[in-house]
C-alpha cells in the first residue's frame, strides 16, 4: 500500500539533505525499538556514482567516528506519509541491533533506517 515501508525508497528526494544528527544509541535502543515493524524499514545506501564517493565514505566515518546518525524528513507526499530517514554507519553492532546480516555490503555504504514521522 501506498506509504508502506515495505516500497522504500519512494519519492526521495536526488539528495538526502542531512539537517541534523542523532545519537546513535539513542536511534537504535529507542527510536527503532519502539517503532512498530510495519511502520518502518532499513535499506542500504551507496554514493551516487564514483565521483561522490571521497566525500560520502568520509561522511561514514565522520557518523562512525561521532557515534551518530543523520537525520533526513521527508515531507508528506501524495503517495505517503511523512518519513524520517536515519542515515547510520554500519558496523557489526548496529547490523546485529537491525537483525541483519554483517556483508561485503557495509563497505562504502550506509545504512538508512525509514519510520513514520510523528505528525503535528
Amino acid at each position: 500500500p501506498p506509504g508502506s515501508p515495505l516500497l522504500e525508497p519512494y519519492d526521495w528526494p536526488p539528495t538526502l539533505d542531512v539537517m541534523m544528527r542523532a545519537e546513535l544509541t539513542h536511534v537504535l535502543s529507542h527510536v527503532y525499538k519502539s517503532t512498530a515493524p510495519h511502520h518502518r524499514a532499513v535499506r542500504w545506501i551507496k554514493p551516487g556514482g564514483p565521483e561522490h564517493t571521497k566525500a560520502f565514505v568520509k561522511f561514514v566515518d565522520y557518523l562512525g567516528q561521532r557515534l551518530r546518525a543523520g537525520v533526513v524528513k521527508l515531507a508528506r507526499s501524495t503517495k505517503g506519509v511523512p518519513r524520517v530517514v536515519y542515515l547510520i554507519p554500519p558496523s557489526s553492532s548496529v547490523c546485529a541491533a537491525f537483525g541483519i546480516e554483517k556483508t561485503e555490503k557495509m563497505r562504502e555504504s550506509l545504512l538508512a533506517f525509514v519510520c513514520y514521522a510523528p505528525e503535528k
